[in-house]
Order: structure tokens, then sequence, then C-alpha cells
């Protein structure tokens, strides 16, 4: 089940990439769509990348406690969840909220992922392809943004770009409860340090 659990946290990897570098396609036509001024356009991306990177060091610390196959899935519905929610954005308001959220969602896998290939995986070629791969899916996914955002775009609308993302996520999902092992969370005795975790947030926007 090895293979197949890599395959899964690499897609989410891909998934998550693929929604911050679609945007650089969609922003102009979310802007009009939804009324964006000049000055707040720029959250259109931001939003996302604010509390995805923000809340990186959390959701990892997280996982270590509670364990990272349990955080890892709670991403994946919570990220499914409001890229659905997104999609049928009617103001700015709305849409930076809900794409904030989604970042908290995206924020949940990738450093679970990362425990996950290192438990799985034992030290040495086996580890360090394992890795190679999870960075690859990555690099794939900033580039497939790019043209899949165009494609939805011209065809069925920007909309599509989160519908598409959320229908992914809930699948990832399925297959990762089963392909992922329950394995015992970490034995931490430290607490979580929150407002490290909002420190880091804030000095990202």
């Amino acid at each position: 089940m090895a293979p197949l659990m890599l395959f899964v946290v690499s897609m989410a990897q891909f998934i998550d990439i693929m929604n911050g570098s679609s945007m650089t396609v969609a922003l102009v036509d979310i802007s009009k769509a939804l009324g964006f001024d000049g000055y707040s356009t720029q959250w259109i991306i931001s939003a996302y990348v604010v509390t995805f990177g923000g809340f990186l060091l959390l959701s990892g610390r997280i996982g270590d406690m509670y364990g990272h196959r349990k955080v890892f899935l709670l991403g994946q519905i919570w990220f499914g969840i409001w890229s659905l929610v997104i999609s049928f954005s009617t103001s700015p308001a709305m849409f930076c909220i809900t794409r904030a959220l989604q970042g908290i969602g995206a924020s949940m896998s990738v450093p679970t992922a990362l425990g996950l290939i290192t438990t799985t995986f034992p030290a040495g070629p086996k580890r360090t392809r394992a890795l190679s791969v999870f960075g690859g899916f990555g690099a794939a996914g900033a580039v497939v943004g790019l043209l899949l955002a165009g494609a939805f775009i011209s065809s069925v609308g920007w909309e599509w770009i989160f519908r598409f993302s959320s229908i992914f996520s809930f699948v990832l999902f399925a297959v990762g409860y089963v392909a992922i092992p329950v394995m015992p969370p970490k034995i931490v005795t430290t607490k979580i340090d929150v407002a490290g975790a909002m420190t880091a947030t804030s000095s990202m926007i």
C-alpha cells in the first residue's frame, strides 16, 4: 500500500499547488465577475497563500500530536468543502474569506504528507525517491494549474477550477482512507504553540 499512499499524498500536494498557480490566469475573470477593485484584487491570490503558509507549522504540530493520517484526511475534507463554497461566491468578501479557509485545508496536507512519507519509507534511497516524487508532483501542479485554469475559463467558467478541486479532494479522502495505514501519533509532551503560529501567519500579511 506504500506506493498508493505516496500517490495520494503527492496528488494532494499537486492540487494544493495547482490552486495557487491557477489564480494567475483566473485573476482578471474573477475580479470582473465579483467586482474586485484595484487594491483588493491582490487578495484573490494572497488570501490562500497567507493561510496556506501561515498555518503550516501549526498543522504539522497538530499532526504530530493527533496523527498524520487523521489530520491529512481532515485536510482533504476541509479543502474540498471550501473549494466548493468558493465556486458559489457572490462578492469579493465571500471569495476572500472562503479562499483563506481553503488555504487552511491545504496547510494540513503538506506537513502531514511529509510525516507520512518519512514514517512509511525507511531512511535511504527509498525515502529519497519518495520525497522526489512528492516534490515532482508539486512542480507539476504549478504548471498544470496554469493550463487547467485557461481551459476551464474558456469553456465552463472560473468556478470549475474550484469545483474540480473539490471533487478531487473528496476522491483523495476516499482513497486515502483506505490506502494510508493507521499509525499511532508521536508522544508529544509540549503544547501547541498557537501564539507562534498566529505570529507566523500575521507576518505574512
